[in-house]
């Protein structure tokens, strides 16, 4: 059986990181911090909530890596640093998981109104791949090459006779 795998796709704000996903990996569970910062369908960054934001997905991410189906997923973020990677580095060898890392550093228009500030805190720390190959070099479960592709499989026909459940 493979082995389930988590992939981190990492960049500074506007690098494309949730689009990457979204094109290369369709129907992958995605965790990411823009998700939760929506407030009533409009993006609203603040240090608070993005704050908030990490704690979520960290929490959601061992409920993914610790329960009985262990899905292939994706989180995204700036992990610049990789203390930010370590918790869920450390829960995917605990629980079976193959980890990829995508360093993605393209730089589009910053659409979230994350404060230039900010961006520039995170480019001032943010390692490169070489960096955290180094640093990551103990784990042998950690990739930096793609994720290969899910590869969806589908047996039988969908039932489309919603007639059985009319009353």
């Amino acid at each position: 059986m493979a082995k389930p795998r988590m992939l981190i796709v990492r960049g500074l704000p506007g690098s494309g990181k949730s689009t990457y996903v979204r094109n290369n990996y369709t129907g992958l569970f995605i965790l990411e911090t823009d998700c939760f910062n929506c407030v009533s369908g409009q993006y609203y960054w603040t240090s608070d909530r993005s704050t908030e934001a990490i704690r979520l997905i960290d929490r959601i991410s061992l409920e993914i890596m610790s329960s009985s189906n262990t899905p292939d997923f994706a989180i995204t973020g700036v992990f610049g640093r990789p203390y930010s990677m370590l918790n869920h580095i450390y829960r995917a060898e605990e629980n079976g998981y193959d980890v990829y890392i995508k360093t993605l550093t393209s730089q589009y228009p910053n659409i979230h109104n994350v404060p230039k500030e900010t961006i520039q805190m995170f480019k001032n720390n943010f390692l490169s791949e070489e960096q955290l190959k180094e640093t990551f070099k103990s784990f042998q479960h950690v990739h930096y090459t793609e994720m290969p592709k899910i590869n969806w499989e589908f047996h039988g026909e969908p039932d489309n006779d919603f007639s059985k459940n009319k009353e």
